[in-house]
């Protein structure tokens, strides 16, 4: 009887033990799925007004949430960027509704530096200032319509004379044709998206890059900030752009790569309902502990 008495006693020890982790695993996967739900439903309801925060000038050249490194409150939140996207494109698998295709990326520069002061033999490349953009997505079929350098965001329209600026001290862009330095006179582009942390290495789900095989499954941004000559290396690789827009023609022609909306953008994967999953196992856990030890505790 003491052997009996002694075992049960150890078995409801260890029940206990291991039913009150899982209510702690229950309340906190809880806690999670309260602030996951509330910050999901303040990035879906700036998605849903569609009123892009305009970064401009200084914050155009060192990016905000790198310069105050404060990634977390910008993350998903929906920016807009003027600059031009350098002609090279850089295809990262994604599956789609089923469908294997790519993520487009393309560098855009938000603002240069130029070190050639004397302007009389251009010695010294222009330095570029800038991140990567997702442009949307392509199926795998239609990889080839994407073409390097192709105009897939149109230009701002012309700028009426009163618009015309000389030059932005900071971005150092400039409009003006008759301006002196003609390197600084480019043809500019709007674009709109969301800001998204950079992606890592994840062997277990299939994140592995092979370069020299030319096959890329993750948006090694660090990989891409050198292969694209981006001077702000460090903030280039923090973050990019999913480019988005409030609503598009899934009819249209040419429509390839797809561009995000609100419903469509790539979303990560502890999102509120795999929290409350999560939530929904330890509690089943705890009940199936507590129910044990009761049952076995009444014989």
């Amino acid at each position: 009887m003491q052997a009996a008495a002694a075992q049960k006693r150890a078995f409801v020890g260890v029940m206990g033990a291991l039913s009150s982790l899982a209510a702690y695993g229950c309340f906190w996967q809880l806690r999670r799925y309260q602030e996951s739900t509330n910050r999901w439903n303040r990035v879906f309801d700036e998605l849903d007004k569609f009123t892009p925060h305009d970064i401009k000038g200084f914050d155009a050249k060192y990016l905000p949430w790198y310069r105050d490194g404060n990634l977390n409150d910008w993350e998903y939140r929906l920016v807009k960027l003027t600059g031009y996207f350098k002609d090279e494109r850089f295809f990262v698998r994604r599956t789609r509704d089923g469908r294997v295709g790519y993520s487009v990326f393309a560098p855009f520069v938000t603002a240069m530096e130029d070190y050639d002061f004397k302007k009389d033999n251009n010695a010294n490349p222009m330095l570029e200032y800038g991140l990567m953009v997702d442009l949307g997505w392509v199926p795998s079929e239609n990889k080839g319509d994407i073409e390097l350098g192709g105009e897939l965001v149109a230009p701002l329209d012309p700028l009426e004379e009163a618009d015309i600026i000389e030059q932005d001290r900071e971005t150092l862009f400039a409009n003006n044709p008759d301006n002196i330095i003609e390197e600084h006179v480019v043809s500019l582009t709007e674009i709109t998206g969301i800001v998204r942390r950079g992606e890592t290495q994840d062997t277990l789900h299939g994140q592995v890059n092979f370069p020299h095989d030319g096959v890329y499954q993750f948006a090694d941004l660090a990989f891409m900030a050198r292969l694209f000559r981006l001077f702000n290396y460090d903030g280039a690789s923090q973050a990019y752009i999913e480019r988005m827009v409030s609503s598009y023609d899934e009819e249209s022609e040419g429509l390839y790569p797809v561009p995000a909306t609100k419903d469509s953008f790539f979303k990560p994967y502890l999102m509120p309902r795999k929290h409350l999953e999560y939530a929904s196992f330890w509690g089943g856990a705890t009940l199936i502990g507590l129910g044990s030890m009761l049952v076995y505790g009444l014989k």
